[in-house]
């Protein structure tokens, strides 16, 4: 019998499975043991048979890490516009004596009330091989109240979240006591040792879009996208109360486009998705793009507000834009894998590596995000 594992060794749970349409690879991802800290390892094939072992991936304890976080649980990745986005288990025990943690009860007044919490942060990537974690290490979905159902682990579904009418769906499992052993065994006795009592399948919900904001205070700040063709609308997703969020086009040389400045916006001041930005000219800033071959950059004012996301639409009544823009995206995808003729276009080109952020995943440098289908009107 024939047989080649993904990995040699043991993995004891949590793995996250997805396939990468525009690499053409299958990715699992994992935890290697007896690995202390635990960590996130990858492992990809092109045809389910043949793996590479990507090795650590992810791996807690960084300076922005509180001292007793250290163990990364598990990761749940999925792909959500142009990022491969993980929501990562980020457990916590007493640095370099998690085993005494896991079977000991902290002293009272130790200040060590928070060991054994399991919650979820977030984690993302490009390409699904380098992994990072923003600044803000807030989590995505805190563990609950002390007797809530999620008191004390959460852990997300492996099929990713999903937007409905708006909002954000994640969907995750839950227990009333901490990954320890002694928290295991109040509850076991607290319950009658009903794990009815002490599991549960939860939701949490959020607005469509708002895994992170660009926030900017009374000084304001703003965005500065890299050059696209002008869209005939602009939309953002906001929180504008109290507040203003206001753009303009540039030219990539930094210059302000006439008729299309900032002191000419007409901004937003709500809060919610699809907000028009507009301005007071009578043009469509589709016109733009006559004038300005290879597109412009958009600057965005954000002054007391909160910016999730932008949307740039454009009107599609036959469908060819969609068509012209998912076949250049099919061609990219293939041509630009491989430098050698000899060899199948879909493996990853010899040579030296392209610098962080120059190209997107799929290979489309130019033209709607190709991770998500572009929203046509």
């Amino acid at each position: 019998m024939h047989v080649n594992p993904i990995l040699r060794g043991v993995s004891d749970d949590l793995w996250g499975f997805i396939y990468d349409p525009d690499r053409r690879v299958y990715q699992l991802y994992t935890r290697r043991v007896p690995n202390l800290p635990r960590d996130i390892s990858l492992y990809e094939s092109r045809d389910l048979v043949n793996w590479e072992d990507h090795g650590r991936i992810l791996v807690g304890g960084d300076a922005l890490d509180g001292p007793d976080m250290f163990n990364l649980h598990g990761m749940a990745p999925f792909f959500y516009e142009d990022f491969c986005l993980g929501l990562l288990g980020t457990m916590t025990f007493q640095n370099k004596a998690e085993t005494y943690t896991v079977f000991n009860r902290p002293p009272s007044g130790s200040g060590l009330d928070h060991l054994g919490f399991l919650d979820v942060q977030l984690a993302f990537s490009r390409d699904g091989v380098q992994w990072a974690r923003p600044d803000d290490r807030s989590p995505v979905v805190p563990v609950g109240e002390p007797g809530a159902p999620d008191a004390g682990v959460i852990c997300p579904a492996r099929n990713g979240p999903i937007v409905i009418d708006g909002d954000t769906w994640i969907f995750y499992s839950a227990t009333t006591y901490r990954h320890t052993s002694w928290s295991m065994q109040e509850s076991a006795e607290a319950t009658g040792n009903d794990a009815r009592k002490s599991h549960s399948c939860m939701l949490a919900r959020m607005p469509e879009d708002h895994w992170v904001s660009l926030d900017g205070d009374h000084a304001g700040g703003w965005l500065l996208t890299r050059p696209l063709p002008a869209p005939s609308e602009l939309r953002v997703n906001a929180d504008a109360t109290g507040g203003r969020i206001e753009a303009e086009f540039v030219t990539p040389y930094g210059e302000p486009v006439e008729g299309f400045t900032r002191a000419d916006c007409i901004g937003v001041s709500g809060d919610g998705k699809d907000q028009v930005i507009t301005w007071h000219g009578p043009d469509n800033p589709r016109t733009l793009n006559e004038t300005h071959r290879g597109g412009l950059c958009l600057k965005i004012y954000v002054e007391n507000a909160k910016l999730y996301s932008c949307t740039l639409v454009e009107p599609d009544p036959d469908g060819s834009i969609r068509r012209y823009w998912d076949n250049a995206r099919w061609n990219e995808t293939i041509m630009h894998r491989s430098g050698n003729w000899d060899r199948d276009s879909h493996l990853p080109a010899d040579g030296v590596s392209q610098s962080p952020g120059t190209q997107n995943a799929s290979g489309t440098r130019f033209g709607p995000n190709p991770r998500a289908p572009a929203k046509w009107t």
